[in-house]
């Protein structure tokens, strides 16, 4: 069937792919660089969390654009030895330098700021707490990346002969990782309440805070998604043309950086929304 056999080969979800990931990276960028610049009307000084955050995303996405020329939305049975070995190469640091290090990033980024404005001790240890563990469990996540296969380049050359781990504990692993993201994810989203309703700063301005904070949820929705392509993934699985996993992996730290940065908007549209700037306290400055 040689004609179904070219128009298999000439299927491509690069398109779609790109479109809906760029659309994202570019709206938290432009978030991003909005809450830079609220930070510096304020604070004179960016955060070392706001550089940490758009450097962990520009290298993945600097990732996504090396794969998009190496086999990223075609079939991978209809990619050459070499296109594979490069893409997973890529998808390799992509997952070490986003989901890894940027999540870590991000999630740091939240807690700290929460940590600035928190007047009750309770909730600061909470927040030491959950700081500690996200560390932790970020930095034994990466390493799993490193020591998956012996030797490393067999995570991305499947012509080396390396001794690796079997898929269902690849499975498993991602399983246990987004459980540990919703669960932070809901933390970050939750403890911002009882937080800012502490602060002596008008009502309206609560209500904005908290509200903008719950995007985080979105987060946890993307989480969610990914579950389910984690727990349909196998050996077999067409990863270059479905790109799942590392798509709503991508998503989720681009809504993450999204939810992360609305709540300093607070100096550029407090007048248009009626909130005012002289209360005591200005949470995430």
């Amino acid at each position: 069937f040689p004609a179904m056999s070219t128009a298999y080969a000439a299927q491509s979800n690069l398109p779609t792919i790109l479109g809906v990931l760029t659309t994202f990276f570019f709206l938290a960028i432009v978030v991003v660089g909005l809450r830079v610049y609220s930070r510096l009307r304020i604070a004179r000084a960016a955060g070392i969390d706001d550089i940490l955050i758009v450097i962990a995303a520009l290298g993945q996405w600097i990732v996504i654009l090396i794969q998009a020329h190496h086999g990223l939305g075609r079939h991978q049975s209809t990619l050459s030895e070499e296109e594979l070995t490069i893409f997973n190469h890529a998808s390799f640091w992509g997952n070490v330098i986003g989901i890894a290090i940027g999540t870590m990033f991000l999630k740091l980024s939240i807690a700290v700021n929460l940590l600035r404005v928190c007047q009750n001790r309770s909730f600061t240890v909470v927040l030491w707490i959950l700081i500690a563990i996200i560390i932790l469990y970020e930095m034994l996540g990466t390493l799993f990346f490193f020591f998956n296969c012996r030797p490393m380049a067999g995570s991305w050359d499947f012509t080396i002969d390396a001794k690796c781990a079997s898929t269902s504990v690849i499975v498993i692993f991602g399983l246990i990782n987004t459980s540990f993201n919703i669960f932070t994810d809901v933390a970050l989203a939750i403890l911002p309440i009882p937080i800012i309703w502490r602060l002596n700063m008008k009502r309206s301005v609560r209500m904005y805070l908290v509200g903008v904070l719950s995007l985080g949820y979105l987060a946890v929705a993307m989480d969610i998604v990914k579950t389910y392509y984690q727990e349909t993934y196998t050996a077999t699985t067409d990863e270059t043309y479905t790109f799942s996993l590392i798509f709503y992996g991508f998503l989720e730290d681009c809504v993450g950086m999204i939810a992360a940065s609305v709540p300093m908007f607070r100096p550029l549209v407090g007048k248009a929304l009626g909130l005012g700037s002289s209360d005591t306290y200005y949470p995430y400055g």
